[in-house]
């Protein structure tokens, strides 16, 4: 299982990486079918949750981090499968962003992180760094005990992440 952070020239990614002084503004989830191919599994503002290949994901975006987890091939399809039950369906969560956005507004002009929770957070919808949310388990293994990434930007997540030394940096 590959963890993603990228970016692109969208309008959005560039308000997500000026407003956070960040070098990503997305994440996804890669995990490998076989030793060559990986699915991607992502949360995109118009359509939500998608599946798509690593190749295709390359293609629109530039890669900024990838961590790799030390799973076996076997273990990142039962967690796919795990995740993909969790997440399957789920719509872009649009009023966390706006809220997100909000308080991001106010971190950029006071310096100051001024909560750690979304209360516009909807259960049933997500966006990108939420997606860590369905990997709690598989995280608390390895010493991550976040139970809620509604106000985590996509940096934070992947110092979160990187600093556990579970994981080997590709890129």
């Amino acid at each position: 299982m590959i963890f993603i952070w990228s970016t692109n020239d969208l309008w959005g990614s560039k308000l997500i990486r000026w407003g956070l002084d960040e070098p990503s503004s997305h994440f996804a989830l890669g995990f490998f079918e076989d030793s060559e191919h990986a699915t991607v599994i992502e949360s995109r503002i118009k359509i939500g949750v998608q599946i798509c290949s690593l190749e295709n994901f390359s293609d629109r975006n530039r890669l900024v981090h990838i961590l790799q987890a030390s799973s076996t091939t076997e273990q990142d399809k039962a967690l796919y499968e795990e995740v993909m039950g969790e997440l399957s369906g789920r719509d872009y969560d649009h009023s966390a962003i706006f809220y997100w956005v909000l308080i991001g507004m106010l971190r950029k002009a006071t310096g100051y992180r001024v909560t750690n929770h979304n209360p516009l957070n909807n259960p049933q919808a997500m966006y990108c760094v939420e997606v860590l949310q369905s990997l709690y388990y598989y995280l608390a293994s390895l010493g991550i005990h976040q139970d809620d990434y509604s106000m985590t930007s996509p940096h934070e997540a992947y110092l979160l992440l990187k600093d556990t030394g579970a994981f080997r940096e590709l890129l």
